[in-house]
């Protein structure tokens, strides 16, 4: 299995070499004023750190999981931030704790179905302190996970895209002004009744022809 996936990894290696040369070399000349010859060994050495690291990389992003490694680059990028005091804390605690709340709601909300499952030879108080505890633990979870994501992308959304709306702009007065908020919305209503008309035209058709309804299971 290693030998055939090898041809993949040298497929990708040529296309970094065909993709970054020429704007490397551009930029380099450009900003630092050097020549071609100096220009060109810098992504020469950007080439080979990609050959020597790709597989590696490669091989404990598999393991270890995409989350994991997406929030340990987010992670480096927030102590990296932190030194140049970069980073939007309080907007980005703002964001963890609607996630938080909102999390936390939902695993609540679950509660009636998750009650099905109880243990009867369990207490009932138990069982509550159980759901509860999950709920939180999943809500706290879900909040550090955005306060993560906000802390570290938030500042490279306004470092690559200047001219883009901010994201603590976005629901302020400014932000509901502009035409990219208004559009979705727009599209976000329309689809949230297109999904709902469908999802009722789908049980009544499914119904008339003998189809399981959710609504006809009775609970006793």
């Amino acid at each position: 299995m290693r030998l055939r996936t090898f041809p993949v990894f040298l497929a990708f290696l040529a296309m970094g070499f065909a993709d970054a040369v020429g704007p490397f070399v551009s930029l380099a000349k450009n900003e630092f004023h050097l020549s071609n010859a100096v220009a060109s060994l810098i992504p020469f050495v950007g080439f080979v750190m990609f050959g020597l690291l790709s597989i590696p990389m490669g091989v404990f992003q598999d393991r270890r999981g995409k989350k994991f490694v997406l929030m340990l680059g987010l992670v480096v990028v927030i102590v990296m931030r932190v030194r140049r005091q970069d980073v939007r804390w309080r907007r980005a605690a703002v964001v963890g704790l609607v996630g938080m709340a909102l999390s936390l709601c939902a695993s609540l909300n679950q509660f009636p179905v998750n009650e099905f499952g109880y243990p009867t030879t369990d207490s009932y108080s138990s069982f509550l302190s159980q759901q509860f505890l999950e709920a939180l633990l999943s809500a706290l979870g879900a909040g550090g996970l955005l306060f993560v994501l906000i802390a570290g992308a938030e500042t490279l959304y306004r470092e690559a895209m200047p001219n883009q709306i901010s994201l603590g702009n976005l629901f302020r007065l400014r932000g509901l002004r502009t035409k990219r908020f208004f559009l979705g919305v727009i599209l976000g209503i329309t689809l949230a009744g297109i999904f709902i008309a469908y999802q009722t035209v789908f049980y009544i058709v499914a119904y008339r022809y003998g189809a399981w309804s959710p609504a006809d299971v009775p609970y006793d």
